[in-house]
């Protein structure tokens, strides 16, 4: 709605934005505090983005998810990661994973971490790299062995003081 002084951009009855007329051509007015609303629109909508293929991916994830948010997790953070380790695991993996932490009550993307790099070693599988390697044969032939994550796995045992 405009008039001789004033225009006001509406979304049905509610007013989103009001501005001073400006008679000049081509000229663009922005009001700061819109526009900051905005980002911090598109930037929740990109975390849900993420949240939902999680979800898509692995049954567990909603309670994993509704997990963390109990525990006033940063879920950005987490989310991030557990998309890392989808990508790099697959969501079979990621879903066994992400079941044995909540029964475990390990409520964390590094607890997931952890569980996955153990079935990996358990299965006698290299490490997942996130880098790619030049196509050198020696190169692709190497392989890294991790250090030991025993102690680790001793904080998972229920027998464990």
């Amino acid at each position: 709605m405009a008039s001789d002084s004033l225009v006001r951009l509406l979304d049905g009855t509610r007013e989103v934005a009001r501005h001073t007329r400006c008679w000049d051509k081509g000229k663009t007015l922005e009001c700061e505090e819109h526009l900051a609303a905005l980002a911090a629109h598109k930037r929740h909508a990109h975390e849900l983005r993420g949240r939902d293929r999680l979800r898509q991916s692995c049954p567990s994830a909603d309670a994993f998810i509704a997990a963390l948010a109990s525990r006033n997790a940063h879920l950005a953070g987490h989310t991030s990661r557990l998309l890392k380790l989808l990508d790099s695991h697959g969501p079979e993996a990621l879903e066994a994973a992400l079941s044995t932490a909540l029964s475990r009550g390990a409520i964390g993307a590094e607890s997931v971490a952890h569980l996955l790099e153990h079935s990996r070693r358990q299965q006698h599988l290299p490490p997942v790299f996130s880098v790619s390697l030049p196509d050198d044969p020696r190169v692709r032939s190497a392989r890294v062995q991790p250090h030991s994550l025993s102690d680790y796995d001793a904080l998972f045992r229920k027998d464990s003081p």
